[in-house]
């Protein structure tokens, strides 16, 4: 990656599935009413001073609405989102994704992902992502009153496909 190069998100946006996204974003909010105490919860959790980072994790049966609730969510707050389905259930593709969703929201100062062998794609996103979209991501949103969280929806994280280095990690690094 080149920060000395003229931004190009044309180039960064080609490693979100955003057509998928799109279809199950659409597909899922057409008909979704509701689930306020569900929101309000997840936003105590975002303005509570003693969980400054972390996971929230929405469990529960299949069909109970759970991708419907992150749709909505996706449709009205823009969060930064990667739903597993067929095609985006791999490590590569999600964190592909992610950096490249971060690059893009908070204007950051990428016009392509790390150059790397292809066995070291996984390694290498996980560490931009950790070392540097992170980091930036978060200064650029700290003095913002209204919203100075960075949130990353993963629906279906239990259909991703598990890589070799996993190890110990979530399933998607």
């Amino acid at each position: 990656h080149n920060p000395a190069e003229e931004l190009n998100h044309n180039q960064i946006k080609r490693h979100i599935p955003e057509q998928t996204f799109n279809n199950i974003v659409d597909d899922k909010t057409r008909e979704f009413v509701g689930r306020e105490y569900i929101y309000d919860q997840i936003d105590e959790y975002l303005k509570d001073e003693s969980f400054p980072s972390g996971y929230i994790i929405l469990k529960g049966e299949p069909g109970i609405g759970k991708t419907a609730l992150m749709s909505n969510l996706v449709r009205k707050r823009k969060w930064i989102h990667h739903f597993v389905t067929e095609g985006t259930d791999s490590t590569e593709i999600f964190l592909a994704s992610i950096c490249s969703q971060l690059i893009v929201k908070y204007e950051l100062p990428y016009s392509k992902l790390p150059e790397c062998q292809p066995d070291q794609r996984i390694l290498t996103y996980r560490n931009f992502i950790d070392e540097d979209l992170l980091p930036q991501a978060i200064e650029k949103v700290k003095d913002n009153k209204e919203d100075n969280t960075v949130v990353i929806l993963v629906d279906a994280l239990d259909e991703a496909k598990r890589s070799p280095l996993d190890g110990e990690l979530n399933i998607l690094g």
